[in-house]
């Protein structure tokens, strides 16, 4: 650990700490567990050394349980949203589609390996829940993005060392690592792209210089692994979401606009040459895809077959991996596709409904408001959106705690500075109301003094 030799130990520091951040959440603060849980939820490599003692393989779930705990003890009540009842349904749903899998007779899958997988998948939500309940100032909304800042350089940290130990000059996939995360190349990537934006926004609000040097230093670390991740898809994503940025704040248009157009002229000129080796193999030189774009139209092609047999329920979530459809492929490469097959119209609607309800609330934090924290969150939550619709044409970018859990957590502040801005243009009108009766009662009581 940073060269000290400490490393070993840090596997005994985290199981101490889970465990006293367990007991805290629920006997303190909840805030201790949900800011334990920001910096532990990407770090799925560091959380697998502590799997076989005793919880230590239900780290998050448990933590966020007592989470919650704390927060019903406390009498804390859960913000209103725009998104809640959607998230309601949704569980409600996904849980009805994890029985409606493990019922039917066409799919044999491992009921307890999938009840694990529910499970995680339960905790994003649950996620949103625990932390619009337990922000309850604008100083611990502070804290937990700032810890989420050093969660996501403690992630580029780790995936930079793992990509400097390679020699760079010339793309070959063994180059491509999963870093801290432990789910591959291209879903470090999508956390790498997706926190990027959300960085990138929030440093522009800022006005402290000191803050805005540590934020654009992580940037540019976050930059550099999203670089080389060798993930086109993340490459693809990362542009259209920037561009969606300029689009919202128009004076980053006369940066961002040149500045594409020099790298889509000159990308092989700019680039790294192993970057544009990678941006290459998408065709070969007589025009045929390469193996994992020809491998995604097979995926597909056979999906639409699957979709046909039950479009309206689907096979039943987390099913498709264990089908084995195409060749040793789990995934469809493609979320929405999988989203259809799995859980059908109704699970693909309600998917979709979450998306557009992420757009919404964080969009109307960004028009609401002139308050320069609550307006870059939101805006960096709206581009994190777009990304989050892009990278999903490309894979499963949804469905890891690793991956989105800071996203749900960051979604949960927003629902948090929805109701502190709702407070503070209540204050007013219950001032008002409080002067008027005051002065209608001093009214009736002159009006009853005999002249």
């Amino acid at each position: 650990m940073l060269g000290t030799g400490l490393g070993i130990y840090l596997p005994v520091v985290l199981y101490v700490g889970f465990l006293v951040g367990c007991l805290l959440s629920i006997a303190w603060r909840p805030t201790i567990g949900l800011y334990i849980l920001i910096l532990v939820m990407p770090q799925q490599r560091l959380r697998f050394r502590i799997k076989d003692l005793p919880l230590g393989n239900h780290m998050i779930v448990l933590l966020l349980l007592c989470v919650f705990i704390g927060v019903l003890i406390r009498g804390y009540s859960f913000r209103r949203s725009n998104l809640n009842k959607v998230l309601i349904l949704f569980c409600v749903f996904v849980f009805f589609s994890f029985w409606w899998g493990a019922l039917s007779a066409s799919v044999t899958a491992p009921f307890i390996e999938r009840f694990y997988h529910w499970k995680d998948y339960m905790a994003l939500p649950g996620l949103f829940f625990a932390t619009s309940a337990a922000i309850r100032t604008r100083k611990q909304l502070g804290t937990a993005l700032a810890l989420v800042c050093l969660s996501v350089l403690l992630v580029g940290r780790g995936f930079g060392l793992e990509i400097v130990q390679h020699d760079l000059t010339h793309f070959d996939e063994n180059k491509r690592d999963s870093g801290p995360l432990g789910l591959g190349s291209n879903n470090t990537a999508a956390f790498e792209a997706e926190m990027s934006l959300v960085l990138l926004a929030i440093a522009i609000g800022q006005k402290k210089s000191a803050r805005k040097i540590f934020l654009y230093g992580i940037l540019a670390l976050s930059l550099f692994c999203l670089l080389f991740s060798f993930s086109r898809e993340a490459y693809v994503a990362f542009l259209i979401s920037l561009m969606a940025m300029a689009l919202i704040r128009r004076r980053l248009l006369g940066f961002v606009v040149p500045a594409l157009v020099v790298l889509l002229l000159a990308w092989r000129l700019l680039l790294p040459q192993a970057v544009t080796e990678r941006i290459s193999m998408t065709e070969d030189p007589t025009g045929q895809l390469d193996r994992s774009a020809a491998s995604r139209l097979e995926l597909w092609s056979d999906a639409t077959e699957l979709i046909s047999s039950n479009p309206i329920f689907g096979s039943g979530y987390d099913t498709y991996e264990y089908m084995g459809r195409v060749a040793s492929l789990r995934d469809t490469h493609n979320y929405y596709v999988k989203a259809m097959v799995e859980t059908g119209v109704i699970g693909l609607f309600i998917f979709l409904a979450i998306v557009l309800k992420f757009f919404q609330i964080a969009w109307t934090l960004v028009k609401r408001t002139q308050d320069p924290l609550f307006s870059s969150l939101g805006l960096g939550m709206v581009i994190c959106t777009v990304c989050i619709i892009v990278v999903n044409f490309f894979g499963d970018r949804w469905t890891y705690v690793e991956l989105n859990g800071l996203v749900w957590v960051l979604f949960g502040l927003v629902a948090y500075a929805h109701s502190e801005l709702d407070s503070a243009e209540l204050a007013p009108a219950h001032q008002t109301d409080r002067a008027q009766l005051r002065g209608a009662f001093a009214e009736r009581t002159l009006s009853r003094v005999p002249s």
